[in-house]
């Protein structure tokens, strides 16, 4: 999240550092606006921002990462030219202020996670799992098919998802490769798989798992549905984390269609749902060219990290992040397929 003006602004984000630790040559690892985060090869990190002044820079007490590979919360806040604060997981690292400056340690050790990172979703997981159940068989009663029509049996919706899953993990090696133009593919893809619903009861995914009476389980921090904004001007937040696997940041076992109904970005006071931010984006940006862009691609376009390397902006991130789990959870519905 940023919220930035000429002088002074404020900026938050959950970072996977590099590692090994420290970086042998100073290393962006994230970027969004005026402001640069850079980790020297001292071990300690720079908050570069940049203004109509000149560029600033405050310098932060050596980290230490006792766990190996750590994803933890950096903040920062700032008021130009003379004043910094930054925390790095539940540690001040950075202040130009006198009463926090002497809370800094000789070097700071940064245990990986965030705080207050558990949630149990049984409950939600049970009621999706119905719901989608239920979805299913009210579309049997309710069938009707449009006239020289036939309806797809489970083995043509099975084969369907197969071969999403196939382009998906296709798709993925060429982006990670360095082609990160198949992200529209992907996109296009990704809405295709878990949010369209156009002439179906439910998206393909959730229509295949609901077949076989499956959960759709992805490892999520403890999202929320409440939508409400956060009341601070200028204020952009995107949230990213999911994985088909127990991470230190996603610890939560959840279902997908829990995960698509979370708040997933804030802009200009409107919040949107992962499941309509993916519709969105992948409506415009990975659909057709347009003269007029959405602001929430734009806002994922101008997020930078440099992680591992490789300079990538958000929309490339996020969409790596969801697709790569959804990749990852295909695989067991295939196999519980059962020939009719």
């Amino acid at each position: 999240m940023a919220d930035h003006s000429e002088t002074q602004g404020t900026f938050g984000c959950i970072l996977t550092f590099p590692f090994p630790w420290p970086c042998p040559n100073r290393t962006e690892i994230g970027r969004r606006g005026p402001v640069t985060l850079l980790a020297e090869p001292s071990g300690s990190l720079t908050l570069q921002i940049a203004s109509s002044a000149g560029e600033v820079q405050f310098q932060s007490c050596p980290l230490s990462f006792p766990d190996g590979q750590t994803t933890a919360f950096v903040g920062a806040s700032w008021a130009l030219p003379d004043n910094a604060n930054m925390l790095v997981g539940q540690t001040i690292v950075l202040s130009t202020d006198q009463e926090y400056r002497s809370k800094i340690p000789a070097v700071a050790s940064i245990s990986t996670g965030v705080p207050h990172d558990l949630r149990d979703f049984s409950e939600e997981n049970a009621a999706v799992l119905k719901k989608r159940r239920d979805t299913l068989a009210g579309s049997k009663a309710d069938k009707k098919l449009k006239p020289r029509h036939r309806e797809a049996t489970p083995n043509e919706i099975f084969e369907e998802l197969h071969i999403a899953h196939q382009q998906i993990a296709d798709l993925l090696i060429s982006v990670e490769a360095g082609k990160p133009y198949h992200i529209a593919g992907l996109l296009r893809l990704l809405r295709f798989t878990i949010t369209d619903k156009k002439e179906k009861p439910l998206p393909l995914l959730q229509m295949c798992a609901s077949i076989i009476d499956a959960p759709l389980i992805v490892y999520v921090p403890p999202i929320s549905a409440i939508k409400t904004p956060i009341p601070m001007a200028g204020l952009e937040t995107i949230a990213m984390a999911i994985s088909a696997l127990p991470t230190p940041v996603t610890k939560n076992a959840a279902d997908i269609d829990i995960w698509l109904d979370s708040r997933a970005t804030q802009l200009d006071g409107r919040v949107f749902n992962q499941r309509e931010l993916i519709n969105k984006v992948a409506s415009s940006a990975a659909s057709h060219f347009d003269l007029q862009i959405l602001p929430e691609a734009d806002m994922l376009r101008a997020w930078k990290s440099g992680m591992g390397g490789v300079n990538l902006d958000f929309l490339t991130r996020y969409t790596i992040a969801v697709a790569s789990a959804v990749r990852d959870i295909i695989p067991p519905v295939l196999a519980a397929k059962t020939t009719p």
